[in-house]
Parts: C-alpha cells; structure tokens; sequence
C-alpha cells in the first residue's frame, strides 16, 4: 500500500473514533457543574491540495494527512481561548509544460502554530456550535527534485513561511475533549 494511501486511512480511522468518543462525553459534559478550566484536543485530517495551474504550467500533488494538539481554557460558560499546532505533509506527483510532463518526488511538509478565540453557542442535541477566530503561523518545506520539463528548468523544493488570520463557524463539530 502505498504511503500517503496508509497514512489518510489511518487520519480516517482516528477521525471516526474521536467522533463516536466526543458524542458520549458531549453528552456527560452537560451535567457538569463547571464550565471552565482547561482542555486539550487532538485531530487528523485528509488534506486535498489545490493543483497549481498558471504561467504556461501545471503542478499536481497526491492527497496526503494532517495531525493537529490544541490546548485550551474554558474562560466562562461560552467563551474559550486555545494554542494549536500541527503538522500535515503531502506528496508531489508531476508538473506538465504545454504536452511536456515529467514526475516530480519528494513531499511537501507544512507546520503551523495558530491561536483563537471561541464563542460557544447553546448546546443542540450533542453537538456544540461554535464561532471563532484566530491568527497564526504556517511554514512550508517542499522537498521537490530539480526537473527540466517542456524546455524549461525547475529548481529544487524551497521553504516558505506565511502569517494566517482565520474565522470560522462550525454548527456542532463532534470532538473527543479531555479535561485536565
């Protein structure tokens, strides 16, 4: 199997156990006596990266995985604050100049560390809604080969870092939470 196949089952795998986890403690959760405090959160994901097409070029990658830690403070009833980093990596597959193509290998890795603010909206059923945003820091490391391709030439991968500013509104995400 290769690689990058075992890896999203396993992020697959490890999603669907956190969410049967996170239905049963939603629901405990609710009686408790006390909001606050802190919390930590660990998630996976399926990464589908957009193909680069312009400048007479076109780049496709492989889907690849994501794993995300969080560690957050209840303020109040509704409101959170929360520090997250993670790691998600996918592979490079080809670039293609006019009906020139040639395999790319090597992967690109991204990193990031992100902060937020939460606003936690009334409970429905299970689930809990919520609104945030937050900022934060994404660095990329493409481990690509040099390639020359449709007469032109490719340098090797590069290193970027970009700020991220970010909102969002998830209408009741299930998550495995553990209280410290």
């Amino acid at each position: 199997m290769p690689r990058h196949i075992f890896f999203v089952a396993i992020a697959a795998l490890f999603s669907l156990c956190v969410a049967n986890t996170a239905s049963a403690q939603d629901a405990s959760s609710t009686t408790s006596p006390s909001r606050t405090g802190w919390y930590g959160t660990l998630s996976g994901n399926w990464l589908v990266p957009r193909d680069y097409d312009g400048d007479g070029q076109e780049w496709k990658t492989y889907n690849g995985y994501g794993v995300y830690g969080a560690l957050g403070h209840r303020l109040n009833e509704t409101w959170r604050a929360e520090a997250e980093i993670g790691y998600g990596t996918v592979e490079n597959d080809r670039i293609s100049v006019g009906n020139s193509s040639s395999k790319v290998d090597g992967d690109i890795h991204y990193y990031s560390a992100t902060a937020a603010l939460y606003y936690d909206t009334p409970t429905l059923f299970s689930l809990q809604p919520y609104l945030g945003a937050g900022a934060g820091v994404v660095r990329q490391r493409n481990e690509r080969n040099a390639v020359s391709v449709g007469g032109r030439s490719f340098p090797e991968g590069s290193t970027s870092t970009d700020l991220t500013a970010f909102a969002e509104a998830m209408h009741g995400t299930p998550r495995l939470i553990a209280e410290l």
